[in-house]
């Protein structure tokens, strides 16, 4: 299964948080209780991975914002 353009999105806004806050992918991954390369086969294109709303708020625990920066103003 492909990643539609909101998974894409989401997956882009956690990974520009994660950058700026200068957290690693696998730091991002083991830090909210899942298996270490789940963050890296998420932002790589041709992998199946994506987030889903455990995921997200798991993360936003982390990088310490608002569930809600990972998602777009507009509907998609």
């Amino acid at each position: 299964m492909s990643k539609t353009p909101i998974d894409q999105f989401i997956i882009d806004k956690v990974k520009e948080i994660r950058e700026k806050q200068d957290v690693s992918q696998e730091k991002l991954s083991v830090g909210a209780g899942y298996y270490k390369t789940l963050v890296a086969n998420a932002e790589r294109l041709e992998r199946p991975e994506k987030y889903n709303i455990y995921h997200l708020n798991s993360f936003a625990k982390i990088l310490k914002c608002s569930i809600k920066e990972f998602f777009p103003d507009e509907p998609m």
